[in-house]
């Protein structure tokens, strides 16, 4: 079940970003930043604050045991949009993690088509997510889910690496 995430479910979701990181990004961010700076206590307390007042934390919990097995955050897009895509309402994918454990099980594409139902039921005709350029297998993820690439390109600081824009069209 997919479901808004509630300040109980902080220490879950911190748990499960962390290791994501830790796994999405082994070879593309330095490893003094992932097992140094990186910390489940600090995104904990950070969580906190953020989901008092939630409404973009959604978590996917086993019916059958309870445990929150991932979680994605959406929002409007966050992007200045030029002015042929301003007529296109849409929404952002800004953060998606499977706990690594249970990586392969449909949950990722679970939580996306929920995603995409969210923005429709939102009248956004649009939806975006961006990926490190070299982040090969959520590309491939998303790419298997229909999304493309659009053109759009950002740095993600501090780090100088590329960031794509991929998008999907309703």
């Amino acid at each position: 079940m997919i479901r808004l995430a509630t300040i109980n479910d902080a220490p879950r979701i911190a748990e499960i970003s962390i290791y994501g990181w830790r796994t999405a990004y082994k070879n593309l961010l330095p490893e003094t930043y992932l097992y140094g700076k990186l910390s489940t206590i600090k995104r904990y307390e950070i969580l906190q604050k953020q989901l008092a007042s939630n409404d973009s934390y959604f978590v996917f919990e086993d019916d059958q045991t309870g445990l929150i097995k991932a979680f994605m955050v959406i929002s409007d897009s966050r992007d200045q949009l030029s002015l042929e895509e301003s007529s296109l309402p849409s929404h952002e994918l800004i953060a998606i993690y499977v706990e690594p454990a249970f990586k392969g099980q449909g949950i990722g594409t679970q939580m996306i088509k929920y995603f995409e139902q969210l923005a429709y039921e939102l009248q956004k005709s649009h939806t975006i997510i961006w990926v490190l350029k070299e982040n090969f297998s959520s590309i491939k993820f998303y790419e298997k889910n229909g999304y493309k690439f659009d053109g759009k390109t950002k740095k993600l600081e501090p780090f100088g690496l590329e960031e794509v824009r991929l998008s999907k069209m309703k």
